[in-house]
């Protein structure tokens, strides 16, 4: 079983009790099963080959927008709808088969949506194949959201991979899009970056985001990040980070997709510094 609930370092502040994650499953030579509140296959895919390995994720394009996380654009859809975004999804169930043809995992999710008389209303379901072999890494998904009246479909799409160019530098490319069948709203996450190993306790990277707005509205943002990374151990690693955002305007729809920047600015800088330790 796996749980996991959220906590805001700065402030201190909890989120909802395992809002997060809570799973049980199995696994074994038939592959592995997971239920409860679980991440959807468009987070799982872009979280292995995103340009900064989800560095910052409340601002990381790949996570507030790729992987539906902004609560404001994507709490309407899927089996989480009304309660948080629709990158986690309640009431789901996740089977990825055994690896086939080597290197290929298959990934199947479904979320009930629990409304009576209405199996269709709230749901969520995808399915995702992920290539990993020799330090190559090639991933796709595909899912599909329902709204809580079944009245609209939010479609998400995801791919990109990362391989090794020489021993030193890992080449990272992704793109995620996601549609709205009814407001024809369509948002896009373009990726590329590389990951530098200076040291064995040094790692550098340097990322770019292209994100675009159209059907609804047309709005843009670009944004380019630096992170220096160093590893005192397996657990512990310090880090260090410079982030630029763009938009092509100042109004909101453009602002907001550059998440860092705020109200009446075209841009805006970023530095963080801090410690990460897993237990």
């Amino acid at each position: 079983f796996n749980l996991e609930s959220s906590l805001a370092v700065d402030t201190g502040v909890a989120g909802s009790l395992f809002d997060r994650r809570a799973t049980v499953g199995l696994s074994g030579s038939f592959g592995a099963f997971d239920a409860g509140r679980q991440t959807n296959l468009a987070y799982d895919t872009l979280s292995q080959i995103d340009p900064t390995s989800f560095a910052h994720p409340g601002t990381n394009p790949n996570v507030n927008l790729g992987s539906l996380n902004n609560a404001t654009l994507y709490n309407t859809h899927g089996s989480s709808n009304g309660v948080s975004s629709a990158a986690r999804e309640n009431n789901s169930i996740k089977y990825s088969a055994p690896a086939m043809f080597g290197s290929v995992v298959f990934t199947g999710m479904y979320g009930f949506g629990e409304k009576t008389g209405d199996t269709v209303a709230g749901s969520y379901m995808g399915t995702s194949a992920t290539y990993s072999k020799d330090g190559v890494v090639a991933v796709l998904s595909y899912s599909q959201l329902r709204d809580a009246a079944n009245n609209s479909t939010l479609r998400a799409y995801t791919g990109g991979a990362k391989f090794p160019v020489t021993s030193d530098v890992t080449v990272k490319v992704s793109y995620a899009e996601n549609q709205v069948n009814t407001s024809r709203r369509d948002i896009s996450v373009t990726g590329a970056g590389l990951d530098y190993a200076a040291t064995p306790m040094w790692t550098l990277t340097g990322a770019y985001y292209y994100i675009h707005r159209a059907g609804d509205m047309k709005a843009t943002a670009k944004t380019w990040v630096g992170l220096a990374k160093y590893a005192f151990s397996k657990r512990t690693t310090a880090y260090a980070s410079f982030s630029y955002a763009k938009a092509a305007t100042v109004q909101a729809k453009d602002t907001d997709l550059g998440l860092i920047i705020g109200a009446n600015n075209r841009s805006a800088t970023r530095t963080v510094v801090g410690v990460n330790h897993a237990f």
